[in-house]
């Protein structure tokens, strides 16, 4: 195996053939990654090979490579000098029997490679990792989604480790997840896009999608998405014969009530919108035949980016007035989160066929009969909680955890260079009252959930100059709020990254104090010099 730098790969390469491996075979079985790396190789012999780099941004758990392609004309030497085209950053096959999306990367870098999309690359520098869970999608197995309609045999969901690696974006706990968040952090995309398969629902759509469905999301990145970019694709693809509608299920009885999944950052195209960019899930219909689930992703691909070459400079502008608001300050942070209203809608039903697979079970293939059914969507999530950020959150010295957690995501720490600066303001703390902890164990962890109220308490926090600060005022302050506040859904306190005591267990009503303080102050004095940390000492 050969790794790269920002070149395309330039060990042996073979002769590039503009279908990649799945579609050669008649859509009979999905790439290996020995063929992944094959063909990414070969776009070294396109005609256009010029509008393409493929480098390793890192190394799965079993070490074998994470392969990023860049497709741009000019191409950039570096992250600084995109100009004012858009990044977007599309990532396929988190799971590793979900591989359209795969595929359909593969067939649209091929293309790229061959001449087409030349227009595109003129306002779009796309980034592109086709196999992102490359342990999860070596482990073949004939038993895996017996019931998605091709290929026969596909790799396994998880990473090597057992980790859903869309459940790990709050945590980081998988090289996989870390490294794609290093990207994350070099190439700031404007819009991330992750391509999956969904079964469940016998629906009547060719493919679904969500936004971000993080109520914490700035709501004009949240508008735009929603009524530009995914209803502009939705609008673009019903003219040629693809219907594509907001992700949701609804059992296969009435009455019917489209409901979507889950607004937690865990997922990763819900974190996604909390760093003040644009995230689109996709998720083509298990139960289409494996060539169909990678036409209408593709299509879908290349719908979303070129609404985006369009209207670009829009969506960088959205993205930067995101970004003033966060470092302004005065953000609310909303928890206790439920389900939106239910909206009237006309849902698509469709059929289904079974057909026995030997002794493992069985396969369902669509049918093309579609109906009409009246039905309610709940397709977004409200807060019913809210709590007003402090001016800054005071992490202790000893949780160097904690901050490796923070430097990966990039939130920024900074820590005052005067010893008793941190003194001469005053603080809160948070008093827990309750503690839900999961008996059961998810990803390892037993999911922590905490109560209780910031209140006054400055005797029991005392910072000192070694104590770091993580102000609520910066640009990715909506993230800082999701991993640091106590009261947070999906924190790291979820995960017990950030450890709290459950004040029933000391026969107490409360316990001391959550081990963050909040900094309370409307603006520093003239005389407090910030120092930013780099990484944790």
């Amino acid at each position: 195996m050969c790794a790269s730098g920002l070149a395309l790969v330039s060990c042996a390469t073979p002769e590039f053939h503009a279908e990649p491996p799945a579609a050669r075979s008649g859509f009979e079985h999905t790439s290996t990654p020995d063929e992944v790396t094959q063909f990414l190789a070969s776009l070294a012999h396109t005609p256009f090979a010029d509008r393409l780099q493929v480098s390793s941004f890192g190394t799965s758990g079993e070490d074998r490579p994470l392969w990023l392609a860049i497709a741009a004309s000019p191409m950039p030497t570096s992250p600084t000098e995109v100009g004012d085209r858009t990044v977007v950053l599309v990532n396929a096959n988190i799971h590793g029997g979900e591989v359209e999306g795969k595929e359909a990367v593969l067939q649209l870098l091929g293309e790229i490679g061959s001449g087409a999309h030349a227009a595109l690359l003129e306002d779009v520098v796309l980034l592109c990792v086709p196999q992102f869970n490359v342990d999860g999608d070596a482990a073949r197995d004939p038993r895996e989604r017996v019931a998605q309609n091709g290929p026969e045999v596909v790799g396994h969901r998880p990473n090597a480790a057992g980790l859903d690696l869309n459940r790990d974006f709050i945590k980081l706990e998988s090289p996989e997840v870390r490294a794609l968040t290093g990207l994350f952090r070099e190439w700031d995309p404007t819009l991330l896009m992750d391509l999956h398969a969904t079964n469940g629902t016998h629906h009547g759509y060719h493919l679904t999608y969500a936004p971000s469905l993080s109520p914490n999301v700035d709501p004009a990145i949240d508008g735009f998405c929603r009524d530009v970019l995914l209803a502009g694709a939705r609008e673009r693809l019903d003219q040629v014969g693809i219907r594509v509608f907001d992700y949701g299920n609804s059992g296969n009885d009435a009455p019917y009530v489209w409901r979507t999944y889950d607004h937690r950052p865990r997922f990763g195209t819900n974190l996604y919108g909390l760093r003040n960019r644009f995230s689109v899930l996709s998720e083509a219909y298990v139960y289409l035949d494996f060539a169909e689930r990678v036409r209408v992703t593709h299509a879908f691909v290349l719908e979303i980016l070129t609404i985006t070459a369009e209207r670009g400079d829009d969506m960088r502008r959205i993205c930067r007035e995101a970004d003033e608001r966060a470092v302004a300050g005065g953000l609310r942070f909303g928890y206790d989160t439920r389900l939106a209203p239910k909206v009237p809608f006309d849902l698509l039903l469709g059929e289904v066929r079974e057909v026995p697979v030997g002794d493992l079970g069985v396969r369902v293939e669509a049918v093309d009969r579609i109906r009409s059914e009246t039905a309610h969507a709940q397709v977004a999530f409200e807060s019913t909680s809210f709590t007003d950020l402090p001016f800054a959150w005071i992490i202790p010295l000893e949780e160097q955890d904690l901050l490796d957690r923070l430097h990966a995501h990039g939130v920024r720490v900074e820590r005052w260079s005067s010893s008793d600066a941190l003194k001469r303001y005053p603080k809160q703390v948070f008093w827990i009252t309750e503690v839900d902890r999961s008996p059961r164990a998810f990803q390892g962890h037993h999911e922590v959930r905490c109560r209780g109220a910031w209140s006054g308490g400055q005797s029991w926090c005392r910072p000192n100059s070694m104590q770091y600060v993580v102000r609520s005022g910066q640009p990715l302050g909506r993230l800082a709020a999701q991993l640091l506040e106590p009261q947070s859904e999906d924190s790291l306190v979820t995960w017990s990254v950030i450890q709290v005591e459950d004040p029933t267990e000391h026969g107490i009503s409360q316990t001391p104090p959550f081990s963050i303080c909040g900094l309370l102050l409307d603006g520093i004095g003239p005389d407090d010099v910030f120092e930013l940390v780099d990484s944790p000492d």
